[in-house]
């Protein structure tokens, strides 16, 4: 998916405004010790397209 996301912690924005979505995967690996799997299905994370 192309378009502007952000990562998002418990419903708060915890990362600046990425170009993409693979930006915002890479973002999520450099910024917390889990897998993108695990950090968005129990860590509380999501990544989210900005409108």
């Amino acid at each position: 998916m192309t378009g502007q996301f952000q990562v998002t912690l418990d419903g708060e924005v915890v990362s600046p405004l990425l170009e993409s979505e693979n930006a915002a995967f890479g973002w999520l690996h450099r910024h917390q010790g889990h897998s993108v799997d695990y950090a968005t299905r129990y860590g509380g994370y999501k990544i989210e397209p900005v409108q």
